[in-house]
């Protein structure tokens, strides 16, 4: 039975929900699914039960109080007390149906041991906990995460990007999600720790080697890489934050691009640019600066010149679990602004293709606790950044950025500019069925 400090953290997470709706404004109006709260008490008290677990936290949480209110999700983050992974499918043996009424997210924390790096897992995914298995025994990982939304290690201390990449991509599979890379300390106090997001393939070892070289330079203070998506629609990037651009510049212009070179991948395109400058320098690695973007993209295909007389005429797919991830996203960049603003969601149909795609955007009212956009307006984009997103363009005074290719949660795109009303941003999904 599940004790009464677990039961009491279960109702004080649903009233807290309901105290700050009615302090707030919300739009707050249903109870929780009948049957939920017993329901996610019955599960805590199960895998408290289990042989190897040490916690269990649980919370109800209504999906959006506005414009679905009736849609709950019920998560559960357990952690272990030691270092044995087996307890995954020991927990994930007693979670039966899950909650009633809701979606069940679960993450499960296994703490490191001799030789093995701590990792955060989804207990009921086979895939998820192999990964993490196979990896979690690499020297060159202090952490590895294969939850739902992220796979993603921490680079153990002493090792490169380069280390880290070869212990992990020959365990990513091609139907898998993008693996991120990330270096455990920031630069400097206001930058983002780097990040280099795998597939099977790339970076390849010589574009790894120019990474870690940049990031040994003078002045840098952080970098983002991301490789092309496998239809080659997009191309891999290289996104630099530097003090001193020169240095930078001449090693991406003398560095070699393997991959290009073989005609196996679309060149590398880079951004380097000053810490809190909108204008960066842009080029191709391995190309002088100002050499004309290369034509090395997919062939046309029949229908892709002139206008098309396609329709989608829907109707919206049902996509909640795309939703939730979509304003979690949303959110944690309002976080990072320090101030508080409602998130809306929405699903509109693809122009291009049938299938429907999650889009959610909100504006920050900044000016009612900052002077100037600019601290939250880099605090968002850094914490982009840090994910493998890059910076693809900007029309009407709004920056447009692209995600890495192959997230779980199937965020495309984000984009991001000031109003007068504050800071206006937001993420879209692509077309999903």
């Amino acid at each position: 039975m599940a004790s009464p400090t677990l039961h009491r953290a279960i109702a004080a997470s649903v009233a807290t929900v309901v105290v700050a709706c009615g302090l707030t404004s919300c739009f707050f109006a249903e109870p929780p699914p009948e049957g939920s709260e017993q329901s996610l008490a019955e599960l805590a008290d199960r895998i408290a039960a289990v042989d190897g677990v040490a916690s269990v936290e649980t919370r109800l949480q209504q999906r959006d109080a506005k414009d679905d209110p009736f849609t709950w999700d019920a998560y559960v983050e357990v952690t272990a007390d030691g270092p044995d992974l087996a307890v995954a499918a020991l927990v994930d043996g007693v979670v039966g149906d899950g909650v009633t009424g809701t979606t069940l997210d679960i993450d499960l924390d296994v703490p490191g041991g001799p030789g093995l790096a701590p990792v955060t897992v989804d207990p009921t995914s086979e895939v998820q906990v192999g990964l993490a298995g196979d990896l979690r025994g690499e020297s060159t990982l202090a952490s590895v995460d294969t939850t739902r939304y992220a796979y993603s290690a921490v680079v153990a201390p002493g090792n490169s990007f380069a280390d880290a990449a070869a212990a992990v991509q020959p365990h990513l599979g091609t139907a898998g999600p993008t693996f991120s890379l990330h270096l455990g300390q920031a630069t400097t106090t206001t930058s983002v720790p780097s990040s280099v997001a795998l597939s099977p393939t790339s970076p390849a070892p010589t574009m790894l080697a120019t990474i870690d070289a940049v990031l040994a330079l003078d002045g840098v203070t952080g970098l983002a890489f991301t490789p092309g998506d496998v239809t080659a629609s997009s191309r891999p990037s290289l996104d630099v934050s530097t003090y001193e651009p020169d240095p930078v510049l001449a090693v991406l212009r003398g560095a070699a691009d393997e991959q290009a070179d073989a005609g196996v991948a679309r060149r590398t395109e880079f951004w380097v640019r000053k810490p809190r400058a909108t204008t960066p320098e842009t080029g191709w690695i391995g190309l002088p600066l100002g050499a004309p973007e290369p034509d090395d993209g997919p062939e046309p295909q029949p229908g892709d010149i002139g206008e098309s007389p396609f329709v989608n005429e829907g109707p919206l797919a049902e996509l909640p679990e795309q939703e939730a991830a979509v304003r979690a996203y949303v959110e944690a960049s309002v976080a990072a602004t320090g101030v508080p603003a409602e998130v809306e969601t929405r699903r509109e149909l693809c122009e291009t293709e049938y299938g429907t795609r999650v889009v959610g955007s909100v504006v920050v009212p900044v000016f009612t606790v900052h002077d100037d956009a600019q601290g939250p307006f880099d605090a968002v984009v850094d914490g982009w950044s840090a994910d493998g997103f890059h910076q693809a363009g900007r029309a009407m005074g709004r920056d447009y950025w692209s995600a890495p290719p192959g997230r779980p949660d199937g965020i495309e795109s984000a984009s991001i500019r000031g109003t007068a009303d504050g800071l206006s941003f937001g993420v879209q999904t692509g077309c999903l069925s």
